[in-house]
C-alpha cells in the first residue's frame, strides 16, 4: 500500500512504492478520483471534519494572542482554494471524540479501517469533506512520523504522541500541529504532482509529491529533529497564517477537471 509520512523534521515526509496501477506520474486512479472530487467546479465548499481518540485531543484555542489555532488550517486552504468555502471546526465540541483504541504502534492497514470506520463520505451534492484523526502511538514504531496519508483514501492522520515530543511553547506546539494537518491534507487534496499537475516544475526529485521551496509547508524538509523549532521561529514570530505558497496554488488554480 502506498503512503506518504510527515516526519518529525517539520514539513519532509518519505513516500512508500507505487504500485502497478499508478498511472506515468505515479498517481492512483483512487487518488486522482479523490483529487477530482476536492477540485471540481461542482463542489463549492470543502469541510474539515476532526476526529480524535480520547488522549489524542488537537490543540484548540488562543494562539499568539490574536489568532485561534485551527486559523492556520483556515487560511491556508481559502488561499490554496479561494473560489470555495472552507468550513472547519475550532473547538473540541465540534470534533468527533472515539473511545481509546489502546495502540502503542499502528500499520497503514488499521489506520485505514479507522478512517473508513469514522470517516465522514468523500462528498454530498455540492459538499466535499476532508477528515483529520488524531491517534495515540506510532506508525509502524516509527517515531519520527508526524502524520501520514494513504494515498487513495479521503482521510489523514496525525500522531499526537509525536507532536508532543517536539517540545516547545504552547504556541510552538499548536504550530508544529497545525503544520502537520495542512501538510497532510495537501498530500489529501493531491499535491504535489499526485492528482494536481504542476503548473511549473517545482517538484523535489530526490523527495517524490513536495515542493523545492523550503518556504511552504509542502517542503520534504531537512531530517533533523532538532531543527524544527528553528525553522518554526519566523513563520511564528511573523505570526504567519497561510503555509502554501505560490508554486502549489498556482497547481490549483490552473487545475483542470
Amino acid at each position: 500500500m502506498k503512503y506518504l509520512l510527515l516526519l518529525i523534521l517539520f514539513f519532509g515526509c518519505g513516500e512508500g512504492e507505487s504500485d502497478d496501477s499508478s498511472n506515468s506520474s505515479g498517481t492512483t486512479p483512487e487518488q486522482q478520483s479523490i483529487t477530482d472530487a476536492y477540485l471540481s467546479s461542482s463542489t463549492s465548499s470543502l469541510t474539515v471534519n476532526v476526529v480524535y481518540e480520547t488522549g489524542a485531543d488537537p490543540y484548540v484555542g488562543g494562539l499568539n494572542l490574536s489568532n485561534d489555532t485551527w486559523d492556520i488550517t483556515r487560511d491556508s486552504f481559502e488561499g490554496l482554494l479561494p473560489n470555495k468555502t472552507i468550513e472547519y471546526p475550532s473547538q473540541l465540541s465540534e470534533m468527533v471524540s472515539i473511545s481509546s483504541q489502546m495502540k502503542s504502534s499502528w500499520s497503514a492497514s488499521e489506520l485505514v479501517s479507522v478512517g473508513n470506520t469514522h470517516a465522514p463520505v468523500l462528498k454530498v451534492g455540492d459538499k466535499a469533506n476532508l477528515t483529520v484523526v488524531f491517534v495515540r502511538g506510532l506508525l509502524d514504531n516509527n517515531s519520527n512520523i508526524l502524520g501520514v496519508h494513504v494515498t487513495g483514501t479521503r482521510f489523514v492522520f496525525v500522531f499526537k504522541d509525536v507532536v508532543e515530543s517536539v517540545g516547545g511553547t504552547d504556541d510552538q506546539q499548536k504550530y508544529v500541529e497545525q503544520a502537520t494537518v495542512v501538510h497532510e491534507l495537501g498530500h489529501l487534496i493531491g499535491l504535489v504532482d499526485n492528482g494536481v499537475p504542476q503548473a511549473t516544475d517545482h517538484e523535489d526529485g530526490e523527495h517524490p509529491h513536495h515542493t523545492s521551496n523550503d518556504e511552504c509547508v509542502m517542503f520534504w524538509a531537512v531530517e533533523n529533529p532538532n531543527q524544527i523549532l528553528l525553522l518554526l521561529n519566523n513563520i511564528i514570530t511573523s505570526n504567519q497564517l497561510d503555509l502554501f505558497e505560490d508554486e502549489v496554488k498556482n497547481d490549483v488554480s490552473t487545475y483542470s477537471e
